[in-house]
């Protein structure tokens, strides 16, 4: 990966993301693959990491995911990509 790509996400944002980690909730995560095709799961958030000045979340199931590259989070989509259209279903 290549850190010069990586957008930091806002401040409110990534407190939903840790409230949603606090709470040890099951929650559906629209992000973008690597194939830049959206992909949606529902999981739980354990940890976030930052690894080589990019911020990743971890999942239940250990997959991480690169949080500029996350769409959306039960619906509430990234300031990040609220421009972009499409919907997320599983």
């Amino acid at each position: 990966m290549n850190n010069k790509d990586y957008q930091p996400i806002s401040c409110d944002y990534y407190d939903l993301l840790e409230s949603a980690a606090t709470r040890r909730a099951v929650v559906e995560l629209c992000y973008f693959s690597k194939g830049s095709e959206k992909t949606t799961t529902k999981e739980t958030i354990v940890d976030f990491v930052i690894r080589e000045k990019q911020e990743f979340m971890v999942l239940a199931s250990g997959q991480e995911i690169r949080l500029d590259k996350l769409y959306s989070i039960d619906g509430q989509v990234s300031p990040t990509h609220s421009g972009e259209g499409g919907a997320c279903h599983i």
